[in-house]
């Protein structure tokens, strides 16, 4: 059985999305894969019981019957930050241990989703780099390629990481299109002269942070009055319409797919941008 941790140097890196993406792929190459994200930090109430939202969507995504309790063994609520603070032991070493035997009975895979950034619980000892050592796992870094910094980042996250050889490699996330050309060119051979092994680059797709309609709808608990029939287009967008139409239509035609915020005393215009 072999397992892999997906860790990034930042939040909102796409680590949701890759490790979606590999649980999906090695399913459908036959293998048995068992997910766990080991602290939780997106709280969610499921029927009464305190779950991850990242870890809800993965069980139901890979079908999992897995205890949620195993999933995500460790909480990170304020008692958790309060005991660490004041240096309670709470062995949560072990707790990990067992849930992982858990999580990985009769499987091929392991998919490990760290909480944040790769320091992430690092006050409880539980930073990825911490996780993967107590779990013998390697390590996969996602970074959002938004500027040249990013190389920066991986070479400073690598640091945290004790044994180098837990390092499996990294993924270039989100890179812009001009970019491509100098990040395969000079960043991925600049990074593997370092030894770090490049997975991959992957270029940025805006209509992946796009919602619906009806997601926006859904999560304000809002009444539609006009256009249900088009609740089904993404938004990549959001506009805050607070002057003269004739002069907003300028700022409104300058990205496509948006979604304009107006005062409900306002006369209501409908464009196609």
């Amino acid at each position: 059985m072999a397992s892999i941790l997906v860790s990034s140097s930042e939040n909102y890196s796409g680590k949701s999305s890759i490790c979606s993406g590999l649980g999906l792929i090695l399913k459908e190459r036959g293998k048995s894969v068992g997910y766990m994200k080991p602290v939780g930090n997106l709280l969610v109430d499921v029927d009464g019981v305190l779950s991850d939202e990242d870890a809800e969507q993965m069980r139901d995504l890979l079908a999992l019957e897995t205890p949620r309790s195993c999933i995500t063994p460790i909480m990170l609520t304020e008692n958790l930050t309060n005991d660490a603070l004041l240096g309670v032991e709470k062995h949560l070493d072990e707790t990990l241990k067992q849930a992982y035997s858990e999580v990985s009975r009769d499987k091929d895979m392991v998919i490990i989703e760290g909480e944040g950034g790769i320091g992430s619980g690092a006050m409880y000892n539980l930073s990825d780099p911490q996780v993967a050592s107590i779990l013998d796992s390697k390590i996969l870094l996602i970074t959002r390629f938004d500027s040249v910094s990013a190389v920066d980042r991986i070479l400073c996250d690598i640091e945290l990481i004790a044994d180098r050889n837990m390092l499996s490699g990294v993924i270039l996330n989100e890179v812009e299109e001009d970019k491509i050309g100098m990040v395969r060119d000079m960043v991925v051979p600049f990074l593997e002269k370092k030894g770090v092994k490049v997975f991959g680059v992957i270029p940025r797709d805006h209509t992946l942070g796009a919602v619906s309609i009806a997601e926006i709808v859904e999560d304000l608990r809002g009444d539609v009055l006009t256009g249900r029939q088009e609740m089904g287009n993404l938004v990549e967008h959001y506009l805050v319409g607070a002057m003269e139409v004739n002069s907003a239509i300028k700022y409104f035609r300058r990205s496509p797919n948006n979604v304009v915020v107006t005062g409900g005393d306002a006369r209501i215009y409908r464009w196609r941008l």
